[in-house]
């Protein structure tokens, strides 16, 4: 009969051990998805930031001269530099300057 105690009181130990390891796996993992998403989201807005600013100062001149082929090429070569571009983004951009032109 004590075993069967002793045999009960082990597997209690062992599913409390193995309870904690998959709790203390689990925050882990949720810790380090917290902390990636965090970066990735930091990076990706400063890359969005210079882009922006690099745009802004690029298509100065040729969007003030109407040049609309060479305000095309900036924001092409633009869209080019960057493995992780936002396409919708930067299709609407290249839309709204060809609709500038063609209303101009």
């Amino acid at each position: 009969m004590e075993s069967v105690v002793s045999t009960r009181k082990n597997y209690g130990i062992l599913g409390m051990m193995l309870l904690a390891s998959v709790v203390l796996a689990s925050g882990s993992a949720f810790y380090d998805y917290l902390s990636l998403r965090s970066t990735l989201t930091r990076n990706f807005h400063e890359i969005g930031d210079a882009t922006v600013n690099r745009l802004a100062v690029g298509l100065k001149e040729p969007l003030w001269n109407m040049d609309k082929k060479l305000a095309q090429e900036i924001v092409k070569l633009e869209k080019s530099k960057h493995v992780c571009t936002v396409e919708p983004e930067f299709d609407k951009l290249y839309g709204a300057v060809s609709k500038l032109f063609r209303e101009a």
